[in-house]
């Protein structure tokens, strides 16, 4: 919040900074006092600055004064609101006008500007106050030991408690500071931040007051009208015994420096927290004046008793104070005739008290009228019936106002529903009946009020149907609100009646599919013929009934004439569906009618079974004088339907018979002119297909295949010669996809188990299938039989030559699962020893090296150490790295040898030696031992970092100072091709080894290509 420097800069430009609508207060100015520094006199804004908020003296536009409240606290997002309420509370409380001033809250009051922020802050406009606050009245009068002033002071200061009481406010900070004293001597309060009035008792309270007035527990204290009790104590007790002794302010009294009046009236807040070591109260209780030591015990009490029970001596002020209050409570209640509380507010006090004796017949009156709502609300509660609830009202009760809105509707809606009872009247029946049911529902009337209620409704609606149905001008809706009119027992008009009774009667034909359509065409033509024909409209459901009954008479008409003709075609050409619910048609005519549908319908369908029976039942009737007769064409389609029935029949045996031959031979041209099933057609399929395939071994497995897997094996039943050829072929098959299950499952199979069911699969198959092996299964069923040989070989513990001579690597493909472990790992052994023996014989020394390295068991090489050895030494001359590059750099510690290279991807190339030294270096011996380098030079031997490939690498050894240095650099193979040096870790980023001590004083290598060099301090070679 802004401070005051910031509200004092503010109040200097109040037509930019206040924000107030009032142009008296925009076009004013603050007043300006004169203040004394050491740097000399400075004018600065006349305000007074508080606890809360600073009071600044302002003239309006047109001269007069104000005070403008500008707060420096935080306030509460209530404050607007309490003060719109106190300010309206104000001013119907003629009571508070003398001790209040006027004052409008502005939420968007003064603009004020901290540092580089601008904030909006509320402001408070009020009455400015001529006068003195009463601590300096207090201490003017006291120095001039003015009892009198004094004396009047106090009795104001009396009233004004009394004037709050009788209002029912409390200020909440009542101070010496918070209390004007005018120039006439009248009290006004001002600082309305913590005031209650009863429209605020739900907001909380704002502040708890200045100590030295406060009660110790003032924290806890109520927010009600109680709120004072404490303080107003206090400066009563205090006023009361100045003027009874003025010299107390002297001694009691604690001026500053400068002699000005405190805050404090007499106590402090030391006073109450011990009353009892308190000098002041000890004094006063030993006081002349009864009423000052009286006040002063009562206020030690009070500092003892918990904040909420303390409570303001009025009585002590006015002994007839409560029946004062009490008399005026109860005369405002009788002004606003309000009985509950001129019956509630007769208090004991008024019993006695004279001038309230008077008023006692109103009370009277209240008590009765009371006693008078309870007798009929509690009617109401015991929802006794309409006529109860009227009975139990009193007649007392006119003009009162106890009951609520909603009793008194009650109450006029029940007289109301009786009133339209006795004289019959539906309408406010009805609407009585609804203000009921708004107040207390129905079930307050009795069942033969119900009933009577219910009949009044019906009767309402039944007239309001009448009323829509006649302007709606339908003749449906005309018809059906006539009938119930007629139920209701309701009369209407003669015109009304007519009219009624012809949309009646045309409706109750229309809705009967048994009247004759002569009938209705009468009841539609009076209709047309009639006056009212102007407000019966037809809807399209009776237009369309008429036309039904129209076309039903034609078309009966035409009908008859072609049943005299006796020709089947004349009455399907007169056919029409409106026939089918013709009440004129004769049982006869129906029969012959449907006779002639049946015929022209098979033709349609071209369904012979129906043609041939109805063509028996027309020759038979021919004979009659009303049958049909029959034409030629007739005839003709009638030989032709017979024809083709017999075939099917003759077909529909056959497949009876379920045997395919019969079926087969059931086939008849005319049978594609038949409407077949699907499932009969397909059956001639197959019987014709089984006859022509039988005699082919292949086509007819394929065929048995086929039917079986479509489920129509069953269909038929085939001759036992005929079953014994199929079950011949399916077992066969059968065969034959055993050894194709056994082929694809082979491999899975462990150990000899898959060859094994491969061959005894194989032997099943019959002679003719063996023809059908493909040149892949062929050599499958070679390598089951050599894969077995082989499994008995080495059961035998034969020779390496006999089992080398039958394994191959495509046997362990085509049955990964046929060796044991260790059976494979010698047999792939062995075949690698007679590669081995292979490439010495072609002097192939790489492809040795690499053979011998994939060996798993060494011990099978002994034999062969010899010609490794050769092997090594041979192959040695050929390795050598890649992009050598050396160099000689001077460092601060001497001179620094790099050897970078690249590594090829020869697997054998492991092992680089680089040796240096200051002298020349002697020729490397061969083999090369590692206690021979430690003499010939410095040295050092890098393994290439797994796994093996294409990469660059470099090394970077101190060799100290020296003006030339030798180097040497070739690869190494070990002579003992088991050999792996294990380096040390040189460069961690590189992932490069070097080995300087060996544990195996003993190894030996092969030298390569040697590349020597001399270098200088700074020299660089590439050395191919």
């Amino acid at each position: 919040m802004p401070g005051r420097l910031d509200f004092d800069e503010a109040m200097l430009f109040p037509r930019s900074r206040l924000l107030v609508p009032d142009p008296e207060l925009r076009e004013g100015q603050v007043e300006m006092i004169e203040l004394a520094t050491r740097r000399g006199p400075i004018r600065r804004p006349w305000g007074q600055e508080g606890g809360f908020a600073i009071v600044y003296k302002f003239r309006t536009r047109s001269g007069q004064m104000r005070a403008l409240r500008c707060f420096h606290v935080e306030m509460g997002a209530d404050t607007e609101e309490r003060y719109r309420l106190m300010a309206t509370y104000f001013a119907k409380q003629p009571a508070l006008g003398a001790i209040t001033v006027r004052f409008t809250y502005y939420q968007q009051g003064i603009l004020v500007q901290e540092r580089d922020r601008k904030e909006v802050c509320p402001l408070i406009a009020m009455e400015w106050v001529e006068g003195r606050t009463l601590c300096e009245a207090v201490h003017a009068y006291c120095r001039q030991g003015d009892r009198r002033a004094l004396r009047a002071l106090s009795q104001r200061w009396q009233k004004l408690i009394l004037a709050m009481r009788e209002a029912h406010m409390a200020h909440g900070d009542l101070a010496g500071s918070n209390v004007l004293v005018r120039d006439d001597g009248q009290l006004v309060l001002v600082d309305y931040d913590g005031v209650y009035i009863p429209p605020l008792s739900s907001y909380p309270p704002v502040l708890a007051g200045q100590e030295d007035y406060q009660h110790p527990q003032m924290r806890r204290r109520p927010f009600n009208e109680e709120t004072d009790a404490f303080s107003a104590l206090v400066i009563t007790t205090a006023l009361s015994a100045l003027a009874s002794d003025p010299e107390l302010w002297g001694r009691y009294a604690r001026l500053d420096e400068r002699g000005n009046p405190p805050e404090s009236l007499l106590f402090t807040a030391a006073d109450f927290a011990d009353p009892q070591n308190s000098r002041l109260f000890q004094e006063l209780l030993r006081a002349h004046d009864p009423l000052v030591a009286q006040l002063a015990r009562m206020l030690w009490a009070a500092c003892e008793q918990p904040v909420e029970q303390v409570r303001f001596p009025f009585r002590l002020l006015d002994p007839n104070y409560e029946s004062q209050h009490a008399l005026k409570e109860l005369e405002r209640a009788i002004a606003s005739d309000d009985d509950e509380e001129i019956a509630g507010l007769w208090l004991p006090p008024l019993e006695t008290y004279a001038p309230a004796q008077p008023h006692l017949p109103r009370v009277e009156l209240a008590r009765q009228r009371l006693a008078a709502r309870e007798r009929f609300r509690a009617a109401l509660a015991g929802r006794a019936s309409l006529a109860s609830i009227l009975d139990s009202y009193d007649t007392i009760l006119d003009g009162s106002h106890l009951l609520t809105r909603s009793e008194r509707c009650l109450l006029e809606a029940g007289r109301r529903f009786r009133e339209a009872l006795a004289s019959q009247d539906d309408k406010s029946l009805l609407e009585a009946a609804a203000t009921l049911s708004q107040y207390a529902g129905l079930a307050i009337l009795s069942s033969q009020e119900q009933a009577q209620l219910q009949a009044a409704r019906q009767r309402q609606r039944v007239r309001r149907a009448w009323e829509k149905a006649r302007q709606s001008r339908e003749v449906r809706a005309i018809a059906r609100a006539y009938t119930e009119l007629r139920q209701a027992g309701l009369e209407l008009p003669a015109e009304e009646e007519r009219l009624g009774r012809l949309a009646a009667d045309f409706c109750t034909l229309a809705d009967d599919p048994a009247v004759a359509d002569e009938a209705l065409l009468a009841a539609y033509e009076a209709i047309t013929l009639s006056p009212l024909a102007a407000e019966l409209q037809m809807g399209a459901e009776e237009h369309r009934r008429v036309r039904l009954a129209e076309r039903r008479l034609a078309v009966l008409a035409r009908l008859r004439a072609a049943l005299g003709s006796r020709r089947l075609r004349a009455v399907a050409e007169a056919d029409d569906p409106v026939l089918d619910e013709c009440p004129a048609l004769t049982p006869d005519e129906r029969e012959r009618l449907l006779l002639a549908r049946r015929f022209w319908a098979a033709l349609a369908a071209d369904d012979d079974a129906e043609l041939v029976s109805l063509g028996e039942q027309l020759e038979q009737e021919a004979s009659t004088d009303t049958g049909f007769l029959l034409t030629a064409e007739e005839r003709t389609r009638l030989e032709l339907a017979r024809e083709r029935w017999k075939i099917y029949s003759r077909f529909l045996l056959a497949l009876q018979s379920r045997q395919p031959r019969l079926i087969a031979a059931a086939a008849h041209p005319l049978l594609a002119e038949l409407p077949l099933s699907p499932s009969e057609r397909k059956l001639l399929e197959l019987a014709q297909e089984f006859v022509a395939v039988y005699h082919d071994d292949q086509r007819l497995l394929e065929f048995y295949k086929r039917l079986r897997a479509d489920g129509q094996a069953a269909s038929f039943q085939f001759a036992p010669e005929e079953r014994q050829r199929l079950d011949e072929l399916w077992e066969r098959e059968k065969r034959w996809q055993a050894f194709t299950l056994a082929l694809a499952t082979a491999e899975q199979e462990s150990a000899e188990e898959g060859p094994r069911r491969l061959l005894a699969a194989f032997n099943e198959l019959p002679e003719a299938l063996l023809g059908r092996l493909t040149p892949a299964q062929e050599w499958r069923l070679q390598l089951a039989r050599q894969g077995l040989e082989l499994l008995h070989l080495l059961k035998q513990g034969a020779s390496d030559e006999q089992l080398l001579s039958l394994y191959t690597p495509a046997l362990l493909e085509a049955f990964p699962s046929l060796l044991q472990e260790a059976q494979r790992q010698k047999l792939e052994t062995l075949a690698l020893l007679q590669e081995l023996q292979q490439a010495w014989r072609t002097c192939d020394y790489r492809r040795i090296l690499l053979i011998a390295r994939s060996v798993p068991l060494p011990e099978l090489l002994a034999r062969h150490s010899l010609q490794l050895q050769v092997a090594a030494r041979r192959l040695a001359e050929q390795l050598q790295p890649e992009q050598l590059h050396l160099a000689l750099r001077s460092t601060a510690g001497g001179q620094s040898l790099v050897v970078s290279w690249h590594w090829t991807a020869d697997p054998l190339l492991r092992y680089i030696l680089v040796c240096w030294n200051r002298q020349a270096l002697p020729p490397l011996p061969q083999p090369l031992r590692l206690e021979q380098l430690a003499h010939l030079a410095d040295w050092r031997i890098i393994s290439h970092p797994e796994p093996i490939g294409r990469g660059a690498a470099s090394l970077e050894l101190p060799v100290g100072a020296c003006s030339q240095l030798f180097v040497a650099v070739c690869a190494l193979l070990p002579q003992d091709w088991r050999q792996h040096g294990n380096g040390r870790l040189l460069e961690q980023e590189a992932g490069y080894h070097y080995q300087r001590d060996w544990s195996d004083a003993d190894l030996s290598w092969w030298p390569g290509r040697l590349f020597l060099a001399s270098l200088a301090p700074g020299v660089e070679l590439d050395l191919a």
